[in-house]
């Protein structure tokens, strides 16, 4: 395991600036360092189990509940300020890595966990990809999930996943369906991609844990989860015993590798199936579009031979990202460049009257 020897003079003592729940943009761009055009490919695209990333959790994680406004629903996340003292601990913050311990993967992760200390940067391209800033899209995703009152089916995959606001609240949906009898009884999948593996290890797969607590135990009123020494193991039983398989994908979009990865194909028969395709806030400049496009679209022509469907798309974004350069209209022009049999419409625009700032819209988008 890698671990970071960090002192207190390398991060920004004033931490309550990232405690928020959710930081609003009012519409700017996010913080960007551009040192590259393009999304590098030097990381190895990689899967994991949730088993496998939560093996160097620590004794205790502090979370709170972001608020959405629709029906008072409530997702926890897990706060920066507890990564950034787990890192400051000196704790293993990653898991074992297998072949990829080499100094130049080391390298690109001490610079990762350097950025998550920061309360400068948002995203650094090629770098980190803001994982653990909750975005404005996140929670208009999760409204439109539940005015659609959409079932989980065979599973989930989200691209950009960071905290995973949209798929946690489909899991905390699922897992109380479960705990009230009314639980499917196949296989259920859920993907979370993210550029960053430490986003996934210390943000992503420690949200779900909690939210599971949460189902469980929904009456109580905390800000803390105590982790017992059977507390890890008995969550992935859990999972096991209801068949709900929740895999991450760490490192850059490409469509064939992604493809290959989950073991999934237009053709043939897949390892991993899943109803629903989620993504928020991936569109935010034009190299992220190039990246993002066609390993979505690859996804929602994947064909299910058993339910013969396709699975159904929701895009959240902004209408234009200022300054960055990514916009929706660029999105759906590169969509229809790419594959022409998918339909992406404009499901629901959330005006500037509304909320300060730029117009948001979320797309739905389905194969024809």
């Amino acid at each position: 395991m890698f671990k970071f020897g960090f002192s207190g003079d390398d991060i920004n003592s004033d931490t309550e600036d990232d405690v928020e729940d959710v930081e609003s943009t009012n519409g700017t761009s996010p913080q960007i360092q551009c040192e590259h055009e393009e999304y590098s490919s030097d990381r190895t695209l990689r899967l994991y189990d949730i088993s496998d990333l939560l093996t160097s959790i620590p004794s205790r994680l502090s979370y709170s509940q972001v608020a959405i406004p629709f029906e008072n629903i409530e997702i926890p996340r897990r706060e920066v300020f507890d990564i950034k003292l787990q890192i400051m601990a000196d704790e293993d913050v990653l898991p074992t890595l297998g072949d990829t311990s080499k100094k130049k993967d080391e390298d690109l992760y001490h610079q990762e966990i350097k950025i998550l200390l920061s309360n400068t940067e948002d995203i650094r391209t090629n770098v980190y990809e803001g994982g653990l800033k909750s975005w404005e899209g996140a929670q208009d995703l999760v409204q439109c999930l539940a005015e659609e009152h959409t079932k989980i089916g065979n599973g989930v995959l989200e691209f950009g996943c960071g905290s995973a606001l949209p798929s946690l609240y489909l899991f905390q949906q699922y897992v109380t369906e479960i705990l009230h009898g009314n639980g499917q009884s196949q296989n259920v999948t859920f993907v979370l991609s993210d550029y960053n593996l430490s986003v996934l290890e210390l943000m992503t797969a420690p949200n779900f844990l909690i939210a599971y607590h949460k189902c469980i135990c929904p009456d109580k009123n905390e800000s803390d989860l105590i982790i017992k020494e059977d507390t890890v193991q008995s969550f992935i039983n859990w999972l096991d015993q209801h068949k709900i398989s929740i895999k991450l994908v760490a490192g850059p979009w490409d469509a064939k590798k992604f493809a290959d990865l989950l073991g999934y194909s237009n053709s043939g028969n897949p390892k991993l199936r899943f109803s629903t395709v989620l993504a928020s806030e991936t569109i935010y400049s034009g190299a992220s579009i190039a990246a993002f496009v066609p390993s979505m679209l690859s996804s929602l022509t994947l064909w299910h031979s058993t339910t013969g469907d396709f699975p159904k798309g929701y895009i959240a974004a902004k209408e234009i990202y200022f300054g960055v350069g990514g916009t929706v209209l660029q999105f759906l022009e590169e969509a229809k460049r790419y594959d022409s049999s998918v339909e992406i419409l404009i499901k629901k625009r959330i005006s500037p009257e509304q909320v300060s700032g730029v117009s948001r819209v979320i797309l739905q988008a389905q194969k024809l």
